[in-house]
C-alpha cells in the first residue's frame, strides 16, 4: 500500500492476537514498528520475530496504555530509536465482559485502557505527528461499538465510546493533516478466542453457529488477524487519504442484519 514504507508505525497490545498481525504488516510493507505491551517475554519474542522475518527494524517497549506517563516515555523512546512515529495503532484492549455484575475496579479498567490509553496515546504522539506534517491514527473499536450483546456492556459502553472519541478526534486533528479512523471486528480467530472455544468443547469449525462467535457474521466464519491487518494498514496508508472520521466494519457481514 502506498506511503508506508520508511514510515515508523507504533502499534499497542503487539504481543500477539491481532496486534502482532498488523505489526507484521507493517513491517511487511516496509514500515519500522514499535511494538508496546505489557507481556515483556512475549512482546519481546514478537518483536524478534517480527525483524526476522521481514528484516524491518522493530522495537518492544513495555508500558501499560492506562498510564499516561508511561506511554508518553515509550513514544520518547520510540522516536530515539526508529524516527518520530507518524502512525499509531490503538489496539491494546482490556476485554471486560460483564454487565450488572462488573465491580467498579472492572469498569475502571474498560475505561482506562480502551478509551483513555487511547486518548492519550494520541495526545501524546500529536506532536511528532505535527512535528513530521501529519500521520494517521487507527483506533480499534468493535461491532460491539454498534450492536447490542447480552451481560456485556461494560465492554460495548467502552468500545461505543472509541468510534465517538475517533470522530471528534478527526475534526479536532484535520488542520494538522492528521487523519483518525477506526477499524471495527468482530470476533476474530486470535489465542484468546481460541482458549474460549475451547474451553467450551468446541471447535473453530463447529463454533461458528454460536452467538458471539460466528451466528451473526453472514460469512459464517471466524477471520484470521492478518484480514483485520490489512484493513487497518489501508486506513494507515495514503490509499486512505480521503478518509477520516470513519469506522470502517471487518465483520463479515455482521451489521448487515
Amino acid at each position: 500500500m502506498r506511503g508506508l514504507v520508511g514510515r515508523v508505525a507504533v502499534v499497542t497490545g503487539a504481543a500477539q492476537g491481532i496486534g502482532r498481525a498488523i505489526a507484521e504488516a507493517f513491517a511487511e510493507e516496509g514500515s519500522h514498528v514499535a511494538l508496546l505491551d505489557r507481556e515483556v517475554e512475549l512482546g519481546t519474542a514478537t518483536a524478534d520475530e517480527v525483524a526476522a522475518a521481514t528484516g524491518a527494524q522493530t522495537r518492544f517497549v513495555e508500558v501499560d496504555v492506562s498510564d499516561p506517563g508511561r506511554g508518553e516515555a515509550a513514544l520518547a523512546y520510540v522516536a530515539s530509536e526508529l524516527g518520530p512515529p507518524t502512525i499509531l495503532v490503538n489496539n491494546a484492549a482490556a476485554f471486560v465482559l460483564k454487565g450488572l455484575d462488573a465491580t467498579p475496579e472492572e469498569w475502571h479498567r474498560s475505561f482506562d485502557v480502551n478509551v483513555m490509553g487511547a486518548a492519550f496515546m494520541t495526545r501524546h504522539v500529536v506532536p511528532y505527528m505535527r512535528g513530521e506534517g501529519g500521520g494517521a491514527i487507527v483506533n480499534i473499536g468493535s461491532v460491539s461499538s454498534f450492536v447490542p450483546q447480552r451481560n456485556c456492556f461494560v465492554y460495548n459502553a467502552s468500545k461505543a465510546a472509541v468510534v465517538e472519541l475517533t470522530r471528534c478526534l478527526a475534526l479536532d486533528l484535520v488542520d494538522d493533516g492528521i487523519r483518525v479512523n477506526a477499524a471495527c471486528p468482530g470476533t476474530v480467530w486470535t489465542p484468546a478466542v481460541a482458549g474460549m472455544v475451547d474451553a467450551l468443547g468446541l471447535t473453530r469449525d463447529t463454533v461458528s453457529d454460536r452467538p458471539s462467535f460466528g451466528l451473526e457474521q453472514i460469512m459464517k466464519r471466524l477471520p484470521d488477524p492478518p484480514e483485520i491487518a490489512r484493513a487497518v494498514l489501508f486506513l494507515a496508508s495514503e490509499d486512505a487519504s480521503f478518509i477520516t472520521g470513519e469506522s470502517l466494519m471487518i465483520d463479515g457481514g455482521w451489521t448487515t442484519r
